[in-house]
């Protein structure tokens, strides 16, 4: 590829050395016709290089604009063909995160890797006239599990850092672990309601089991650290489905 400034460079050096040997008229006619030359050369190796900026999925072949390395697309872009894909490219191919359209106008909004779906993502399609979605997570193009929702906490009175854990998409159970320093131990004075399911107690867990959502559970107990008792209630909502852990830290 031709180098600009190389080109720049050495039409200068040429009009200078010329000018005091140039009628005036012809010095003008001279720098103009350089002038045409650098435009004409800008152009057209700039065209050249766009066209072999490479985009690697053949669904997307058509314009590029955008980043390029090696001649393949790189970094921020956008490639239009029969679909079209916005975003960040790696060695030709959707990589990182970005916007898919198909030409039926089903699209997928996330992350990408060689691509492929892969990450967290939102897939938006027409399903028997039905527009569906599919938002969560992606593994070589395939959904895997559905994006979590946060329960709501509605209270929490002197209760300690909490962590929600959804081990499986499906499922009706959700298990109460307390912790301290030592051990997995459960509280004195242990209070535990919920709107539907029934209550278990296996060794040192506790929770509820068929149940349905959205659920609300209410518990209650003391907690104390050795100087100072506490009396602690915790109320939430779950209302994505699936078998939950729920860890609370006295």
């Amino acid at each position: 590829m031709p180098n600009h400034s190389n080109i720049l460079f050495n039409a200068l050096a040429y009009i200078l050395l010329f000018r005091k040997a140039q009628p005036l008229k012809m010095l003008y006619k001279t720098t103009t016709s350089f002038i045409s030359i650098l435009v004409f050369t800008f152009a057209t190796t700039g065209s050249k290089a766009q066209k072999t900026c490479t985009v690697q999925i053949k669904s997307l072949q058509g314009t590029y604009e955008g980043g390029c390395l090696k001649g393949l697309a790189n970094g921020q872009g956008c490639a239009k063909g029969v679909d079209t894909y916005k975003g960040t490219f790696k060695n030709g191919y959707p990589n990182g995160t970005g916007k898919y359209v198909w030409a039926n106008g089903n699209t997928y909004e996330g992350e990408w890797k060689r691509g492929l779906r892969n990450g967290v993502g939102k897939y938006s399609y027409i399903e028997k006239g039905e527009t569906k979605i599919k938002d969560g997570y992606w593994r070589k193009n395939v959904y895997t599990n559905p994006k979590q929702i946060e329960p709501i906490i509605v209270e929490s009175k002197n209760v300690s850092p909490n962590t929600f854990f959804k081990r499986v998409s499906s499922g009706n159970k959700l298990s109460v672990f307390f912790t301290n320093k030592e051990a997995v131990v459960i509280p004195e004075s242990l209070f535990m309601v919920a709107t539907t399911g029934g209550d278990f107690e296996f060794g040192d867990t506790v929770g509820f089991v068929n149940i349905v959502f959205p659920f609300t559970c209410k518990i209650r107990y003391r907690s104390s650290n050795g100087i100072v008792t506490n009396d602690c209630v915790f109320i939430f909502t779950i209302e994505q489905e699936g078998d939950w852990n729920l860890t609370i830290k006295n």
